[in-house]
């Protein structure tokens, strides 16, 4: 006879075990009985109606809404799914009751959501910092990724995942600042590496994380950080980092060495990177740093330089799909840099624009540079679904100060 206890795990997927026995939803069993028996176990403590088992698992109007023999048909695979627990286990675990159906009572059932939340509970009551930090850590340890990730569809469990995401990300932020503040920046630290897989765009998590390891001196790692989180907001929403960010990555940027360098080797340094061939692509933030400059040496010198903007996007009768136009970015990110000389600099400053600036030319040359460049790319990929439009600017001249 098996032991009554049941051991189910929400977070990162569905699994359910029973003494040594386990199932889980990794397989291709049929979605519709782990969407049941998701519902009845998160709702263990109670009976479950017939009415609202069919409203979660059917919409009005689909074939089977409100039909009693497709419900007793899913039961009986939902049934026979839990018999891999043991003998006749799908009928012990699964009853009827009330005109219902819920979780056998003589069962106990440890649910990690469950525990999640009491943790969570407990944190946000306790006024002892140490018995606060005790329960956050727990509670983090309990999540392995979304909740019923792999039927996050479904609207019942996209509505409860995203509270359990808010109150995650609530508990990383609580535990970082009492690590960070207590000193112990290798736990902060780790914490935080595991928020970020599953909130890769949250920037106080990054912001968090990158302090850590500047006072871990671990520089190189902060700065991959900063270099992730501004591509993908860049990529994905047409974002720039946040000011305390940037802030961090020039921290991180500074060398940990305090000792004097000699001239020879931080020449050679400076040497010793640039083999590319055509105009620099670099980041938005330092092709700021690249205009400002610019704008100087038009105060000293009164050259003429110009930025050109180039925009992607779609033909009017044409529906671009995100791999397409991601396709139009990188063929024409290359282009760009094929076109230019070695001495001009380029950004990508949007989702779907680049920018780049031209020392020495006057707006009828940077304007025909700029045409130039958007009939390569419709002679190279005809078949492309986007046009590209441009726009021209002349630097202005900065105020000369006295």
């Amino acid at each position: 006879m098996h032991e009554k206890k049941l051991d189910v795990s929400m977070f990162g997927g569905f699994r359910i075990k029973l003494g040594d026995c386990e199932i889980d939803d990794s397989g291709n069993r049929t979605r519709k009985i782990w969407i049941l028996l998701a519902y009845l176990f998160y709702y263990h403590n109670r009976t479950v109606l017939q009415n609202e088992l069919t409203d979660i698992l059917w919409e009005e109007g689909e074939e089977n809404y409100n039909s009693t023999s497709a419900l007793r048909t899913n039961f009986y695979r939902a049934r026979t799914m839990l018999n891999a627990l043991g003998e006749d286990a799908g009928h012990d675990i699964i009853i009827r009751k009330n005109g219902g159906y819920t979780i056998n009572p003589e069962y106990t059932v440890r649910l990690d959501a469950e525990e999640f939340g009491n943790l969570i509970q407990k944190a946000s009551k306790s006024e002892d910092k140490g018995k606060k930090l005790d329960y956050l850590l727990k509670a983090l340890d309990l999540y392995k990724g979304d909740f019923m990730s792999r039927q996050s569809s479904e609207p019942w469990i996209r509505s409860l995942s995203l509270g359990f995401q808010e109150l995650y990300i609530n508990a990383v932020l609580e535990a970082e600042a009492f690590l960070e503040e207590e000193g112990r920046y290798d736990e902060a630290a780790e914490i935080c590496r595991k928020a970020v897989k599953a909130e890769p765009y949250n920037e106080e998590i990054c912001c968090g994380l990158m302090r850590c390891l500047i006072n871990l001196q671990e520089k190189s790692e902060a700065v991959e950080v900063y270099d992730r989180i501004s591509r993908i907001l860049l990529n994905d929403f047409g974002l720039f980092p946040s000011e305390e960010l940037k802030k961090l990555y020039f921290e991180a940027m500074r060398s940990v060495s305090s000792e004097a360098v000699p001239m020879d080797e931080i020449y050679h340094d400076l040497n010793s990177n640039d083999e590319e061939i055509g105009a620099l692509i670099c980041d938005y933030n330092f092709f700021k740093v690249l205009y400002n400059s610019a704008v100087r040496l038009i105060d000293r010198s009164g050259a003429s330089i110009h930025v050109c903007l180039l925009t992607i996007s779609p033909k009017e009768d044409k529906n671009v799909s995100r791999k397409s136009m991601d396709l139009a970015v990188d063929n024409l990110k290359e282009l760009i840099r094929s076109s230019l000389r070695r001495g001009d600099a380029a950004s990508r400053c949007g989702v779907s624009q680049f920018i780049f600036m031209l020392y020495y030319a006057n707006y009828e040359n940077s304007c025909m540079v700029s045409e130039r460049i958007i009939k390569a790319f419709c002679r190279k990929f005809p078949h492309s679904p986007v046009k590209i439009d441009y726009e021209v600017r002349a630097l202005p001249a900065g105020e000369k100060k006295e």
